[in-house]
């Protein structure tokens, strides 16, 4: 075997790097065992990008990974779209806030997947140029069913059921009408970014998930939280990482051709 055969049967055998957006919390930078426990069941290998305000050095290892995961954290700076902060807002961290919207930056200018989860829908749909709720319970009285987003059991279970779209990424994936989520939220979309459409949606009219349609490679969010369930062991949500990790694979492929060319 030749060189050029190794490199391409080591280039597409090995698994894809899923870089995770670390968070912030209390001087420290983190991310819960849920998020890459998840992507090596769905097939990957986790990469935490740690927290830090240097463009240079975000873009330097976002161009090493193969796709990145926007995970949960706290609320977002309503200043960022817009809006003066309200008296049930929670903490919010402008560096993480800041740090994160680089990643995207880097990301989408590597035209890597991305995956968004809680905050991480959040914060993909502010930096598309949609709006959030800045406190659901308080700020959404319109609604006459309204839902617990912000469940009391444990998070590994689910807690209300959300409606799937046709033609989605999800109805794709979990092959179903209408599944039951878990719900740890108490901020959600109120203006879809432009250029994204709902995906799931609650009983309550609480925008659930979002994608960019026809986007390549592929860019969606949920607002539950699957990490917490796939890496249990619970398959439910198993196949979004799945199908992460295999989009992960394809944008590999695709920088190696680019190299090559």
């Amino acid at each position: 075997m030749n060189l050029l055969s190794l490199f391409f049967s080591f280039s597409f055998s090995r698994k894809p790097l899923i870089g995770i957006c670390s968070t912030y919390d209390t001087e420290n930078t983190q991310i819960y065992h849920d998020y890459p426990l998840s992507v090596i069941r769905g097939g990957g290998l986790p990469v935490i990008i740690p927290l830090n305000d240097d463009a240079e050095t975000i873009s330097g290892i976002v161009s090493k990974l193969d796709a990145v995961i926007m995970p949960g954290g706290p609320d977002l700076d309503p200043l960022l779209y817009g809006e003066e902060p309200l008296n049930n807002l929670g903490a919010v961290h402008c560096e993480l806030d800041k740090f994160q919207f680089m990643v995207l930056d880097s990301a989408i200018n590597y035209s890597l997947p991305i995956f968004g989860i809680c905050r991480g829908l959040q914060l993909m749909n502010v930096y598309f140029g949609g709006t959030l709720y800045q406190d659901l319970p308080s700020q959404n009285y319109t609604i006459a069913e309204k839902v617990l987003h912000q469940q009391t059991n444990a998070k590994k279970y689910e807690s209300h059921s959300v409606s799937i779209t046709d033609g989605s990424i999800l109805k794709t994936l979990l092959q179903k009408n209408d599944i039951r989520v878990n719900s740890l939220h108490h901020q959600a979309i109120k203006d879809v970014a432009p250029g994204f459409k709902v995906t799931a949606i609650a009983r309550d009219g609480v925008v659930e998930a979002i994608e960019k349609p026809n986007s390549d490679p592929p860019i969606f969010a949920v607002q539950w939280h699957p990490e917490a369930i796939t890496c249990k062991g619970i398959d439910t949500f198993l196949p979004l990482f799945q199908y992460f990790v295999e989009v992960a694979l394809k944008s590999s492929e695709k920088k190696i051709d680019n190299n090559i060319l």
